[in-house]
């Protein structure tokens, strides 16, 4: 990255992070609004409008996140009962699962027979993708080419670990898979490395014979 790119994208993330400061002094109800308002539609290339499903997963972790909070708070003024155990077991089982949807959603691409590639995780009306941008126009949520995005993925996972959703970018390609493929590959090249050591061994039998 030279230092002129560098430049612009600290003073891009700055303007972003003014944004997201400002979220802290609404109201809770006003907070998430504004930020799905700023977070769930964005350009790419000034050209094509992009809504981000993303920032709807992110919201519904930060309610859970809430929720929690308050019985922590709870726990801290009063003593723990039966039933408060049994609500914080079915939120942690929740939040467990709203973050495993928010890695699927993000890192994880389909194939379908309308658009190949379609991202899981967000529709746009660029090139390729007449039936997304009829759903853009149907709901009059198209960009202006004057208009700017304020968020980047990274105000959008928050305090999630980047690399933790960068595991796979299709189906295919989960962890699982490409550990398997990863012992495939050495159990090929052990088999070639032996293939070729009995061979080497028969020419030099030979010639010695």
């Amino acid at each position: 990255m030279t230092e002129h790119e560098a430049t612009i994208q600290s003073t891009s993330k700055g303007k972003r992070d003014i944004e997201l400061n400002g979220l802290a002094s609404l109201g809770y109800h006003s907070r998430l609004t504004q930020f799905l308002r700023g977070a769930s539609r964005h350009g790419i290339k000034g050209v094509t409008t992009v809504i981000d499903f993303r920032p709807l997963y992110a919201v519904n972790v930060h309610n859970l996140q809430k929720q929690l909070v308050q019985e922590i708070k709870d726990i801290i003024e009063r003593d723990i009962t039966d039933r408060q155990l049994e609500v914080i077991r079915r939120l942690l089982d929740r939040y467990t699962n709203a973050l495993r949807d928010f890695e699927f959603i993000h890192s994880n691409r389909w194939h379908t027979y309308f658009v190949k590639d379609i991202a899981a995780s967000r529709i746009d009306n660029g090139l390729g993708s007449p039936l997304h941008s009829a759903l853009i126009s149907d709901a009059g949520l198209t960009l202006s080419n004057l208009q700017q995005a304020i968020f980047s993925d990274a105000d959008i996972l928050g305090s999630f670990d980047p690399a933790m959703l960068q595991h796979s970018q299709t189906l295919g390609e989960t962890r699982a898979t490409q550990r398997e493929k990863k012992e495939l590959l050495g159990k090929r090249k052990k088999h070639l490395v032996d293939t070729l050591q009995r061979f080497g061994f028969a020419v030099i039998g030979g010639l010695a014979i």
